[in-house]
């Protein structure tokens, strides 16, 4: 099993990467997420890896962090998504915005993948559900307890979880109960290290960096 690889940036394509280690070019299935982070051919990188095994070859597949490595992992734990599936997705959303599509029930979202219908990203729910709410509770300290659902707040915590329970459920109406979802739900992802915005677009969930 390889881990990581670090190494050069040697060439990059559609969906892959040649990473250049020790005068070894490793090629690397990977997201469309990593173009967008702005890697150029030439830079060093660590690539975070998952092989796969099958009977028409070894394939290994690169991810930028652990985190968008684990939640790799989890997708192709889903059964009938296989690996090539599993980067479709991440190369439709984000690891970060497929933890909030999960949380918040959002099968459109999901759906958008090539190759996922509404039924597969109904499935893909529901199988990960319980692993990315307890993913967050890890991360972030919470206490996994259950909603309020007056003020939409865990007794005293917050977690990534809820973030996307408020902003589904109070982000969009404008009745007083709503914003008050929202004011609390911006506070609890606030001290749970999430941030939480709702844009034109629909809401948008992310990790704050922390020093």
């Amino acid at each position: 099993m390889i881990a990581f690889i670090k190494g050069t940036v040697d060439s990059l394509s559609e969906g892959k990467m040649i990473l250049e280690s020790h005068g070894i070019g490793y090629e690397l299935n990977i997201p469309a997420s990593m173009f967008d982070a702005g890697i150029r051919e030439g830079e060093e990188l660590k690539i975070y890896t998952h092989m796969s095994v099958r009977e028409d070859g070894i394939s290994l597949f690169g991810f930028l962090s652990r985190e968008d490595l684990e939640i790799y992992r989890m997708l192709i734990g889903v059964s009938g998504i296989g690996p090539k599936a599993a980067l479709a997705v991440l190369s439709t959303l984000t690891a970060d915005n497929l933890r909030f599509a999960v949380l918040s029930e959002d099968v459109q979202a999901i759906a958008k993948t090539p190759g996922i219908g509404k039924k597969t990203a109904q499935k893909l729910i529901l199988e990960l559900k319980g692993s990315v709410r307890a993913e967050a509770g890890r991360k972030s300290g919470g206490c996994g307890g259950t909603a309020d659902r007056r003020t939409g707040c865990l007794p005293g915590c917050g977690t990534g979880a809820d973030c996307a329970w408020l902003l589904r459920n109070g982000s969009t109406a404008g009745s007083k109960e709503s914003r008050n979802h929202r004011r609390h739900g911006q506070r609890g992802c606030a001290e749970s290290g999430i941030e939480a915005y709702v844009l034109a677009d629909g809401p948008k969930l992310w990790k704050k960096e922390t020093l």
